[in-house]
């Protein structure tokens, strides 16, 4: 199962760099964007749900999804033209909160 997602997950990021729509440059780097109907068509497929939204200081709504079940994660921006930028995506998502802080701060050894 884990394979499949890795292979949808793939078919996404090739998805997103081929599509004609725009991209914004984020830190010199071109984050592909796409319309409503191009980012849920394949979105959908991972069966993700939204944990958290927040607008950004730029306007735009920033939202982050996951699925509990295969790990799988999202995160993209709402543009005010309609169009979605996906930031970043990817698998092996957790809610360990110490994991995280394990990568934040220095270790005590």
């Amino acid at each position: 199962m884990k394979k499949l997602h890795s292979l949808v997950l793939s078919a996404f990021l090739v998805l997103a760099s081929c599509l004609p729509a725009s991209s914004f440059s984020l830190q010199g780097t071109q984050i592909p964007c796409m319309t409503k109907d191009e980012f849920l068509s394949v979105w959908t497929t991972f069966n993700e749900t939204v944990k958290g939204w927040g607008i950004a200081a730029n306007g735009f709504v920033a939202v982050f999804s996951s699925n509990d079940e295969t790990h799988t994660w999202t995160q993209f921006m709402l543009l005010p033209s309609g169009e979605i930028c996906v930031l970043a995506n990817g698998t092996d998502m957790t809610d360990d909160v110490k994991s995280v802080e394990d990568l934040l701060l220095p270790s005590s050894n």
